[in-house]
C-alpha cells in the first residue's frame, strides 16, 4: 500500500510537467526532469496558498493545486498533439532499479522488528527520525508545516520535501511506509536522471550504466584507509566504525551511496538542479514553459535545503554566465531575479531570518568543538583531502579537460560539458572556502552536501574520456590501467559501509522496548492527532541520546525537545521538564494532554513518577506496561 500510493503521489505530482514535455518525442530521462520540476513548483505554490487560508491546510489539497496546473500546462499546449516518449533503454531502467532494490535493502535491514521491541541502525536512527517526525507534524497540522518537537510551534526547518511523503501518510495513515516508499521512488526516478545526464554527454548506453552505477557506489579511499587504520580487522571496520568520517577532521563529504537512503531532501534538492541543467541542455529554446517550469527547484531551494540549496544556486549561477546563447545583460537579470526570488522563500516561510533558524542553533544538539587551527591551515587541509574523499573519481577532472580541448560544437553535448564543470567549480570552491568560516558545525553541514556536486559533475566528466572508432566507444587502456588499483581499494568502502549499516554494534543502536512501542501505537491511533505529550527530552542519536519518541513513533507533538527549532524561546520548558522526569521538579507548566513514562528514557525516577501521578490525582493511566505507561489529564476529550 505505502509503495503504491508513493508511485501515485509522485506521478500525479509530476503530471503538469510530463504534459509540458510531451510536446514533442523525448527520451524518458526528459520526462523524469520535467515531473522533478513539477513537484517543486507545486509544493511551492501549496505552501503560499496556505499561507493566505486561516487556520493552514490540509497537506492532501495539494493534489487539486497540482490538477489546476495540469490543466493549465494542457492549455498551454495549445492544439498540438501528445507525444510518447521516444524507445526506452533497457539500461535506463535496469541501473535505477537495481540501486533503488539495494536501497531498499539497506532500508529494511536497517530497522529490525523483533518479539522484546525495535532496532534501528544508524543513521536511520538520526536523520531518519528526524525526517519522520517532520513528515508526521504535515500529515496531522497541514501546511505551512509546525514543529511536532515544539508543541506545534512555527518550524524553522526546510520543510518542503517532507509534504510528498505527508500527503502518503495522510492518505493511509503509514508514516514510516510513506517516507521510505517515497525516498525509493524518488531514487529510482533520480538514478534515471543521471543515466540521462550521461546520455546526454554523448556516452553509450553500456557505459553510462557502468559510470551510473560508479557514481553510486562513490568508490572512495576511505574503506581502505579504515582497514589499515584497524590493521585489517575487516569486522571491526564494518561493525565499529562510520567509516565517511575518516577525515572529517579535514574535510567532511557525503557519498552519493547514502545519498539514496537517508537523505530524501538533499536527494531531492539535487535531482532539482539536475533537472534544470538536463532540461537547459536537451530542450528547445521554444519551449519557454518548460524552461520557466525548470526554474523552480531552484526558487524553492531554501526551503528545500538551505545551505545545498545555496551551493546549487551557485552552480545555477555560474552555469547561466556560461550560457552564450542569450545576451549576457539578460543573463546577469535573470541570475539577480532568480537569486531574490530564492532568498524570498524561507524568508516568507520564516525558515531562516530573525528570530528562525538561529535559534534552533541553540539546541545542544549542534554543540561543537571549537576549532584549534587557524584558517588558512584549516583551507590547506582541505585542499590536500580531496583526493581522499573522491579518489578514483578525479579521472572525471581529465575527461572534463579532454571535453574542452576538443572544441565541441554547440549543441546538447557542449551544455552539459558546461554542466558538468559548473558542478565540479562550484562544488570545489564552496567545499574548501568554507573552512575560513569559525563555526565547525556549520563548515560540515555546508560540505557534506556540496561534496556531492563534484561526485556528479566528475561523473559526467568520464563522457569525454572515451574514445569512438568504428562506431565503438572505448576507454583509454592508459587511464584504465592507471584507474583499476584505485577503483579495487575504493570498492571496499560501499562494502564495508553496507555492512555497518545493517550490522552496526549496540554503540550505533536505538532500541524501543516492546512497552514503549504498546504506548506510541496507543498515542498514534487512540488519541487526537493536535494532542500534546509531555515526554522526557532526550536528545537525539547523534548526541548519544534515544530521540523523541512520542513525536517520532507516536505521531504526536511534545511540549518540549532538544529538536525545537526555535529551540531558545523552548529553554524553559525544557528545564523544567527535564527537572520533573528526573524526580526534582513539579510537573511543568503549560498545556499538554498525556504524560508518557518509560523505564528506558528516565530508569531512575520511573517508578516514583508513576506513583506520584497516581496520588497527585487529574491523571488516569490509559495504557501501562511495566516499563512504559501514558497518562491522560483527566476531563480530556477521546
Amino acid at each position: 500500500m505505502p509503495l503504491a500510493t508513493a508511485i501515485a503521489v509522485f506521478a500525479f505530482l509530476s503530471l503538469p510537467g510530463w504534459i509540458l514535455a510531451a510536446d514533442r518525442k523525448r527520451p524518458i530521462w526528459s520526462y523524469a526532469a520535467a515531473g522533478f520540476a513539477s513537484q517543486f513548483l507545486v509544493v511551492l505554490l501549496g505552501a503560499l496558498i496556505a499561507l493566505m487560508v486561516p487556520g493552514g491546510m490540509d497537506v492532501r489539497w495539494t493534489m487539486a493545486v497540482t490538477l489546476v496546473l495540469a490543466v493549465a500546462a494542457w492549455l498551454l499546449r495549445g492544439s498540438a498533439s501528445l507525444a510518447w516518449p521516444e524507445r526506452i533503454e533497457p539500461w535506463s531502467i535496469v541501473v535505477p532499479a537495481l540501486i533503488t532494490i539495494a536501497a531498499a535493502a539497506l532500508t529494511r535491514g536497517a530497522i529490525d522488528q523483533r518479539p522484546d521491541g525495535l532496532i534501528v541502525h544508524a543513521w536511520f536512527n538520526a536523520d531518519g527520525f528526524k525526517h519522520l517526525g517532520h513528515v508526521n507534524g504535515i500529515a496531522n497540522y497541514g501546511l505551512p508545516a509546525q514543529d511536532i518537537f515544539a508543541g506545534g510551534g512555527p518550524l524553522a526547518y526546510y520543510w518542503f520535501f517532507h509534504t510528498i511523503p505527508a500527503i502518503g501518510a495522510k492518505l493511509h495513515g503509514d508514516t514510516p511506509g510513506a517516507l521510505i516508499a517515497s525516498g525509493l521512488v524518488q531514487t529510482f526516478a533520480f538514478w534515471l536522471l543521471v543515466y540521462g545526464l550521461l546520455r546526454t554527454a554523448g556516452t553509450s548506453a553500456g557505459w553510462t550504466a557502468l559510470f551510473a552505477l560508479l557514481c553510486w557506489l562513490s568508490p572512495s579511499p576511505a574503506g581502505f584507509a579504515a582497514l589499515l587504520a584497524r590493521h585489517g580487522d575487516i569486522w571491526a571496520v564494518a561493525t565499529e566504525m562510520d567509516i565517511t568520517t575518516m577525515y572529517a577532521r579535514l574535510l567532511s563529504g557525503s557519498l552519493p551511496f547514502r545519498l539514496s537512503l537517508y537523505t530524501p531532501h538533499h536527494q531531492w534538492m539535487l535531482a532539482g538542479l539536475l533537472s534544470w541543467g538536463l532540461i537547459q541542455a536537451q530542450t528547445e529554446r521554444d519551449a519557454k514553459a518548460l524552461h520557466l517550469l525548470a526554474l523552480a527547484p531552484l526558487v524553492s531551494a531554501g526551503a528545500v535545503s538551505t545551505l545545498f540549496g545555496l551551493g546549487c544556486l551557485c552552480a545555477y549561477a555560474i552555469m547561466r554566465l556560461l550560457d552564450d546563447r542569450i545576451p549576457l545583460a539578460r543573463r546577469a537579470g535573470e541570475i539577480a531575479a532568480m537569486g531574490l526570488l530564492a532568498l524570498s522563500v524561507p524568508l516568507i516561510f520564516h525558515i531562516v531570518g530573525p528570530g528562525a533558524g538561529q535559534s534552533g542553533l541553540a539546541s545542544p544538539i549542534f554543540e561543537f568543538p571549537a576549532y584549534v587551527l587557524p584558517a588558512w591551515q584549516r583551507l590547506l587541509l582541505a585542499a590536500i583531502a580531496l583526493p581522499l574523499l573522491y579518489g578514483v573519481s578525479l579521472i572525471g577532472l581529465a575527461g572534463i579537460g579532454r571535453g574542452w580541448k576538443r572544441q565541441i560544437a554547440a549543441g546538447a553535448q557542449l551544455q552539459m560539458l558546461r554542466f558538468a564543470t559548473t558542478l565540479v567549480a562550484s562544488g570545489l570552491v564552496t567545499l574548501i572556502g568554507v573552512s575560513l568560516i569559525d563555526n565547525p558545525r556549520l563548515v560540515m553541514e555546508f560540505q557534506l552536501r556540496d561534496a556531492l556536486l563534484p561526485y556528479l559533475g566528475m561523473t559526467i566528466g568520464l563522457a569525454w574520456l572515451l574514445d569512438e572508432t568504428d562506431g565503438k566507444q572505448r576507454f583509454p587502456r592508459q587511464w584504465a590501467t592507471a584507474a583499476t588499483p584505485f577503483l579495487a581499494l575504493g570498492l571496499a568502502t560501499p562494502v564495508l559501509d553496507s555492512i555497518w549499516l545493517v550490522h552496526s554494534t549496540e554503540s550505533w543502536q536505538v532500541r524501543i522496548p516492546a512497552d514503549d512501542l504498546s504506548v506510541l501505537s496507543y498515542l498514534r491511533n487512540d488519541t487526537p492527532t493536535d494532542a500534546i505529550v509531555l515526554q522526557y527530552p532526550a536528545l537525539p542519536f547523534v548526541k548519544h541520546g534515544v530521540d523523541t519518541w512520542a513525536a517520532i513513533l507516536g505521531n504526536r507533538s511534545v511540549y518540549a525537545s532538544p529538536r525545537a527549532t526555535h529551540f531558545q524561546s523552548e529553554t524553559q520548558r525544557m528545564e523544567q521538564a527535564t527537572r520533573y522526569f528526573s524526580g526534582k521538579g513539579p510537573l511543568p507548566r503549560g498545556q499538554y494532554d498525556y504524560i508518557y513514562l518509560s523505564r528506558t528514557l528516565e530508569p531512575q525516577s520511573y517508578d516514583l513518577l508513576n506513583r506520584r501521578l497516581t496520588a497527585a490525582g487529574g491523571w488516569r493511566a490509559v495504557r501501562c506496561g511495566r516499563n512504559a505507561c501514558l497518562w491522560k489529564r483527566e476531563g480530556l476529550a477521546a
